[in-house]
């Protein structure tokens, strides 16, 4: 009786061995941060995040998006964590 062929190694999952993107468009950025695009769109429409022009595309950098993420609200647990660990 042969042995079993052996079976190629399983390949690395798409993307993996890449640094995230410096920008998303709309329908990206709003993936990355769970919200519709409806929602992406109103938060650049306030000012919450910010977005730009490259010719006719929007685009939204992974900058701008991390800064609007750091800039959210802490929930009153992790506030009052952060707050004890500095006492």
């Amino acid at each position: 009786m042969e042995p079993a062929p052996k079976r190629p190694a399983p390949e690395a999952a798409p993307n993996s061995d890449r640094a995230p993107p410096l920008t998303y468009r709309p329908k990206e950025a709003a993936a990355a941060l769970s919200v519709s695009q409806a929602t992406l769109y109103e938060l650049i429409a306030i000012g919450a995040l910010s977005a730009r022009k490259l010719g006719s595309a929007t685009i939204i950098l992974r900058s701008d998006i991390d800064a609007y993420l750091a800039a959210l609200p802490l929930m009153v647990s992790a506030a009052k964590a952060a707050l004890e660990k500095t006492r």
